[in-house]
């Protein structure tokens, strides 16, 4: 069986203690499947004056399960996130002690991230055809991460993380932004 090759810096104290990530995660064949966005850059997440747009269910379930990480993982802290029709970004601290599962097990960003689309895609799965009308939902089998390397570089990705959804049309992770999406696929093989 082959050993799939880590993206990984090889130093694993960096991922379990005393540092921020700045994490994003694809949904596989980058499918639209977690929210939309309207035509001012907004995610349709129930917050409009018109009280119309309902939360997708999709959303929610990601949104639960990613705030219940602070309730699996002792010693972590969630900042800005948000959640994209096809991928998910986030900010995510270890505090000073070596960060532990609810069993006391230690862990490290990989299985966090791990955690957190099994639970997404177990409980979204869950759903499929009891009155809710979610997609099936793959995600893609690795993530990015960053390492924030202070105030100035946590500054710029909260506001790239906040102005996202703004940018929508633009993204690269658009499928119907054909070149860079494109360019985006052939990176990926």
């Amino acid at each position: 069986m082959l050993k799939r090759k880590t993206n990984r810096l090889p130093h694993q104290k960096l991922y379990h203690t005393n540092n921020s990530f700045f994490v994003t995660i694809c949904v596989k064949d980058m499918v639209c499947c977690l929210s939309d966005i309207d035509a001012d850059g907004k995610i349709c997440d129930g917050k409009n004056d018109s009280g119309r747009i309902n939360p997708s269910p999709t959303l929610l379930i990601v949104k639960q399960c990613w705030l219940g990480l602070i309730d699996t993982f002792n010693d972590v802290v969630l900042d800005e996130f948000v959640i994209m029709p096809n991928h998910f970004h986030g900010i995510i601290t270890f505090l000073d002690e070596p960060t532990r599962a609810a069993n006391g097990d230690k862990v490290d960003l990989s299985e966090i991230i791990r955690t957190f689309k099994a639970k997404t895609k177990k409980l979204i799965n869950k759903n499929v055809g009891d009155g809710f009308i979610l997609p099936h939902l793959s995600w893609q089998k690795s993530f990015y991460d960053h390492i924030i390397r202070g105030e100035k570089d946590l500054q710029r990705i909260q506001e790239y993380i906040i102005n996202n959804p703004i940018k929508w049309n633009q993204d690269i992770l658009h499928p119907k932004n054909k070149t860079k999406f494109q360019l985006w696929q052939q990176t990926q093989t």
